[in-house]
């Protein structure tokens, strides 16, 4: 099972590359040591990957961004498709550059995996191991909607931070502590609509859909303190 608070402690550390790092090993650690997240609502879509720095490189320099059927055919969040050289019989509809893409992966290490977009979110994420289709799908199983929350706190930990005003980081460091909006509100010495304007604000300006959102990836950033009292 895996280790959200793990996670969490992981992904707190202020450089954003040793926090994929660490992510990217623990990961691995738990059988799936091949990770690719792409943010595809960049013009170029970023990317981010455990492969090696060459394998990176090589792809680069062969221009696969510009033909990878994972833009194509595995960015509806509705469906998780298999991804890998482990299912090459079954793409004989992809270009021959698309296959040589996807065998090259797999001499790499990706030999079974899938794929796996949050909507909301711009990003997308092909999930993989050097193991066999039904060893994946094992993991992937036992880790349940463990795997998708893990990858959310990465997602949140990649994007840039976000400043907040003082009034909302402060509302934000309160409800932290576990205080009630009209706590909040007395501490604050403001109106409780206030404080829910503050929180409403703060959430928004963060791209988060909930409070316990904006808090996590607030928190990741360092925008709050986590230590009102």
């Amino acid at each position: 099972m895996l280790d959200l608070e793990a996670v969490s402690c992981l992904l707190r550390t202020p450089d954003a590359a040793e926090a994929w790092r660490g992510f990217g090993a623990f990961l691995g650690n738990h059988g799936l040591d091949r990770l690719i997240l792409y943010d595809v609502t960049a013009p170029t879509p970023g990317l981010w990957t455990t492969f090696a720095p060459d394998w990176l490189r090589h792809y680069q320099a062969q221009g696969y961004a510009a033909i990878d059927p994972f833009f194509t055919h595995c960015l509806d969040p509705a469906a998780s498709v298999p991804t890998g050289a482990a299912y090459l019989d079954r793409l004989g509809h992809l270009a021959p550059r698309q296959r040589d893409l996807i065998a090259e992966a797999g001499e790499a290490g990706f030999n079974a995996g899938f794929s796996l977009v949050l909507a909301p979110g711009g990003m997308a994420r092909n999930i993989g191991s050097g193991l066999r289709p039904r060893e994946v799908a094992a993991l992937r199983l036992s880790m349940g909607p463990r795997l998708p929350l893990a990858l959310r706190l990465m997602q949140a930990r990649l994007r840039p931070a976000t400043a907040l005003p003082e009034r909302e980081a402060e509302a934000l460091e309160w409800l932290a502590a576990g205080l009630r909006v009209k706590e909040i509100a007395h501490r604050m010495g403001i109106a409780p609509v206030t404080v829910e304007l503050h929180l409403k604000s703060a959430r928004k300006r963060l791209g988060a859909r909930t409070r316990d959102q904006a808090l996590l990836q607030a928190a990741l950033h360092g925008a709050i303190r986590l230590s009102a009292d």
